[in-house]
């Protein structure tokens, strides 16, 4: 995989002295130890910069599967909760 543009990464994201990864402190090879791989870790800053670039990123960049539940359900999550 080809590495990730900078403006990709989060302010909070950075790259440690041996190129190892840290997305808001934590070692992105301790993430990954610990959740498994392939991973999605995405730490946005308070005010939301460069989420947009990521999902323009991740579209151009990630296969296009099936969908998961109808496109005009907002959530899986139940309603109550939502109203909750």
């Amino acid at each position: 995989m080809t590495a990730l543009a900078r403006n990709l990464l989060s302010a909070n994201a950075s790259v440690d002295a041996d190129g190892h990864l840290h997305i808001a402190g934590l070692s992105a090879l301790d993430l990954a130890a610990e959740f498994g791989t392939p991973a999605f870790i995405y730490a946005t800053d308070p005010d939301g910069d460069g989420v947009a670039d990521v999902k323009r990123w991740l579209a151009a960049h990630l296969p296009v599967g099936p969908w998961l539940y109808p496109a005009d359900q907002m959530s899986d999550a139940p309603m109550r909760q939502l109203a909750a």
